[in-house]
């Protein structure tokens, strides 16, 4: 996985960041058990397996509350939101 991000205070309690990601090399491995009924009831193993890769673009903001100490340590409160799109791509199973 990789990716980046980048941003900037609009306000001094506000900012908007860009967020970039690719993730691959990810594997889809799964097993299923199928009954035949039909045939002599024996199970029969399937196994499907692909590789992953996705690509994701995000718009974050985030709003900054005051901050304020405990003890010795610095606290500052935020709350942040985002939208974005994700492409994620499948090798043939």
């Amino acid at each position: 996985m990789g990716g980046f991000s980048a941003g900037k205070y609009v306000t001094d309690n506000f900012r908007l960041e860009l967020e970039a990601t690719r993730r691959s090399g990810y594997d889809y491995d799964s097993t299923v058990f199928l009954t035949q009924a039909h045939v002599d009831d024996n199970i029969v193993q399937t196994n499907y397996n692909a590789k992953l890769n996705t690509r994701s673009l995000f718009i974050n903001g985030f709003y900054d509350f005051r901050s304020f100490s405990l003890g010795y340590t610095s606290i500052k409160p935020y709350l942040g939101g985002g939208i974005g799109v994700s492409r994620n791509k499948m090798d043939d199973v």
